[in-house]
């Protein structure tokens, strides 16, 4: 896999959980059944360690489509964009170690 897209797939994860910690309603279900909600400060630190890893052109398409979309990247099977469900040009064939993005929603894509 593409070391680019495995750095921006971690910083999705980062991303979607200090979201769900952020929110205080998920956080009070999540600390009622055990789970330790105080460490968004490691997390926001996690995240920026990572995104200096990332170049600045791909981390500012990456914050754009986090902005747009829930998640910036999706899986491909069957040459189909989980994400927006449209099928992707032939010439995609998921064999490539280059970073790919989808021809519609334009999120960053994975073949699995």
């Amino acid at each position: 896999m593409n070391p680019g897209l495995e750095s921006l797939i971690l910083l999705q994860d980062l991303d979607l959980m200090i979201r769900e910690v952020s929110d205080a309603k998920t956080a009070t279900q999540m600390s009622r059944i055990g789970f330790e909600v105080d460490q968004v400060g490691n997390l926001k630190q996690a995240r920026e360690e990572l995104a200096r890893k990332v170049g600045t052109d791909l981390l500012a398409t990456y914050d754009r489509l986090m902005k747009r979309y829930d998640r910036a990247v999706a899986p491909v099977r069957d040459n189909i964009c989980l994400a927006c469900f449209m099928k992707q040009p032939t010439k995609y064939s998921g064999t490539e170690d280059s970073l790919r993005s989808c021809s519609h929603c334009k999120r960053f894509l994975y073949f699995i």
